[in-house]
């Protein structure tokens, strides 16, 4: 049972999540026709719906502003208005993403602008400083009015104090706290020198955040003071917007406190994306105390959550599709540079490889790998080519043979954002993304110049034939001598290889799924008389529409895998749920190994 939960610990806490969401949800809309809350969204006060939406925006301005800050000189390298994209796109992971890894994710974001992603970390833990320091502010508020259960035999001014306390430390921790560098080298002195290295340069970046707030403290300070006070005015707007009224003028002040302190605790269970149900209940629960009725509080949580949710989904998206536009160009004009620069009559080599996972990972560009791949299919000599994405090399981590299946091949082309982030991490290697969708028509243009003749072997019955026809309409010229669909029984393959063979390709793509394609290959390679043999997983699939694919802005922001997920929640929760962090665990134990 322990190791169960040890290997599937992900698992269960997306179990966890979802089914906490999903409870939330079902005692919020308990007894409450969904027409009530329709009827009372219909019959907003529009324009202080729109006075809401403008205090949402002054609250992200806000938290904006801060960060600059924050980042002291390190801010002004980069515009505001890039920073206001950064600080969305974050927002939105935490939104699509039970565990909250919107500041990670910022912060990787900025340091791929050429800052140090640990200094931006030690920014962003500055800033949760600062909110813990506000919220705390609240919570001792908030205690002043709120009526202990009798089984609680403690008086509420001890917990008023105890509150109290702990503010007055963190205050006196963020004003006079030393983080000087070199007291902690002898702490840290017994472990091991990669850890120590990470550790050193984490206090450094720490102690220069600290001095920053302290040299702008009072900017830091005003700007935190407004992000709650903006905050506690987008639910008193929608308080106006939906004429939530109150018996006593103070009670729409303590509901605006206890709503806020509540959803900040809320916000951070983890829960099925954008927190839907949590946020609802919470808002039901807390109103109800004040004497709201449940239909109209379950509204105002829905109408709270939809327009701050607006603003984050919009620009984080609007800020994703652009960026990636920018790149996009930048690389697409750096390789057509790089091959104009190229010598085409250069000798074909094997590439450099990086390991990971114990699989050799070759460093290649996309014209590198094409103009490869288009000189082996006319060599003598017969050529593998296989891909490694973070799901490939989970499965060679504990088997022998498939690692050997893998370095043997003459190339090994990066297909995920995960490798790629894997070898900067462990090489500080820079390799190119590689999806097939990438490149695979563009090698098949150059192949219908070069008159090379492909066979495909992938996917179910009629998707090799309609992907190759939407090849063929697409690149005029284009030759393929033959099509299988990819599922046989092992006594066809004689017959397949024979179907292959007597095609006379010089390239045969092979999509079978891994590690099927992987083991089948290696095994009947030396029967095929292809030249070349190209790996391409589902490729075909997606080409021929039998699979949906993933958007780009999604795909630039390394969130294929969540795309997949939804597309197919059942087929890929393993994969990605379960499979992603545990590469992730994987790259940092092969770190700290060495």
């Amino acid at each position: 049972m322990k190791r169960f939960i040890q290997n599937n610990s992900t698992l269960i806490f997306f179990i966890f999540g979802f089914g906490v969401s999903m409870l939330a949800f079902y005692l919020a809309l308990q007894d409450i026709p969904f027409s009530l809350i329709q009827h009372a969204l219909f019959q907003a006060n529009w324009f202080f719906v729109l006075m809401t939406f403008v205090s949402v925006i002054a609250n992200i301005l806000a938290k904006t502003f801060r960060w600059q800050v924050l980042l002291g000189e390190e801010g002004k390298k980069i515009p505001f208005h890039q920073l206001l994209v950064l600080l969305m796109m974050g927002q939105l992971w935490n939104q699509v993403y039970p565990i909250r890894v919107g500041d990670i994710g910022r912060a990787w974001m900025y340091d791929s602008a050429g800052s140090n992603k640990i200094f931006i970390l030690s920014t962003v833990a500055v800033e949760k400083l600062l909110d813990t320091i506000a919220y705390g502010i609240l919570v001792i508020v908030s205690l002043g009015f709120i009526t202990l259960p009798p089984q609680m035999h403690v008086p509420t001014y001890f917990l008023i104090l105890l509150a109290f306390g702990f503010m007055l430390v963190v205050l006196a921790f963020t004003w006079r706290g030393n983080f000087s560098f070199h007291r902690w080298i002898g702490f840290f002195s017994w472990l091991p020198a990669g850890i120590q290295r990470i550790l050193f340069r984490w206090i450094k970046s720490v102690a220069e955040s600290f001095h920053i707030l302290r040299t702008n403290w009072r900017s830091a300070f005003v700007t935190t003071l407004l992000i709650w006070l903006t905050a506690l005015g987008n639910i008193y707007c929608v308080f106006w917007a939906l004429s939530i009224q109150f018996s006593l003028p103070i009670d729409s002040l303590k509901a605006m406190i206890l709503l806020l302190v509540t959803l900040q605790i809320g916000i951070t269970l983890p829960s099925a994306p954008l927190t839907v149900g949590v946020f609802q209940y919470i808002c039901k629960f807390v109103l109800q105390i004040f004497g709201v009725e449940g239909a109209v509080g379950v509204t105002f949580g829905v109408l709270l959550q939809l327009i701050t949710m607006l603003p984050i989904v919009f620009i984080g998206s609007f800020g994703a599709i652009i960026t990636w536009n920018k790149t996009y160009k930048t690389n697409k004009n750096r390789t057509r540079q790089e091959s104009n620069d190229m010598d085409s009559n250069a000798e074909v080599n094997r590439p450099g490889r990086v390991e990971i996972l114990g699989v050799n990972v070759s460093c290649l560009t996309k014209s590198d790998l094409i103009r490869t791949l288009i000189g082996w299919a006319k060599d003598l000599q017969p050529r593998s080519v296989l891909y490694a994405n973070a799901h490939t090399l989970n499965l060679a981590y504990n088997d022998h043979f498939l690692q050997q299946v893998f370095n043997s091949a003459d190339i090994v082309f990066a297909d995920g954002f995960g490798v790629v982030l894997a070898a900067r991490f462990l090489h500080a290697t820079r390799l190119e993304k590689l999806v097939c969708r990438v490149w695979v028509e563009d090698f098949c243009t150059q192949a219908a110049e070069e008159n090379l003749q492909l066979f495909i072997l992938a996917g179910k019955p009629g998707v090799a034939e309609e992907a190759g026809q939407s090849l063929i309409r697409r690149i005029p010229g284009l030759k393929i001598v033959g099509s299988q669909n990819g599922f046989f029984l092992e006594d066809d393959i004689p017959g397949i290889i024979e179907k292959i063979n007597h095609s006379q390709p010089s390239v045969v793509f092979v999509g079978l799924g891994s590690p099927n394609q992987e083991i089948w290959l290696s095994k009947y390679r030396n029967q095929i008389s292809a030249k070349l043999c190209v790996v391409v997983g589902a490729y075909f699939d997606y080409l021929a529409g039998y699979e949906k694919s993933v958007p780009e802005w999604l795909d630039y922001l390394g969130l294929e895998w969540f795309w997949r997920l939804i597309v197919d929640p059942f087929g890929k929760w393993r994969r990605y749920l379960i499979g992603n962090p545990r590469f992730a665990m994987r790259v940092l134990k092969q770190k700290f190994s060495r």
